[in-house]
């Protein structure tokens, strides 16, 4: 895990560069629009879990509507890939606002 004696001056420059991208048009968060299907990324690791909820415009490119991220518990750290995929599916209910009676 991430600590003060391994985080390191390269590693905070790339999160300062992520961190602008999402400042960049284009790559920061849009309003849902209703009447558009929404589309589901999820992704497991032995560290954590995370979802993007995205749309696309009428253009056909996507673009991010929410996104949902939390470190695994102890017990979780041992899930299998297949598992842990589920688990990160699951973890989206925190967007259901935005997903109840929707297409995903």
């Amino acid at each position: 895990m991430w600590n003060e004696s391994t985080w390191q001056p390269h590693h905070q420059a790339v999160l300062e560069a992520l961190k602008d991208c999402f400042w960049h048009q284009g790559l920061i968060v849009h309003r849902v629009h209703p009447g558009r299907l929404l589309i589901l990324h999820t992704d497991f690791s032995t560290y954590g879990i995370s979802g993007i909820l995205g749309q696309l415009d009428e253009n056909g490119q996507e673009y991010m509507v929410a996104a949902v991220s939390r470190s695994l518990n102890a017990h979780e750290c041992n899930y299998i890939s297949n598992k842990g995929e589920m688990l990160a599916a699951c973890s989206t209910q925190k967007c259901q606002p935005i997903t109840h009676g929707t297409c995903v």
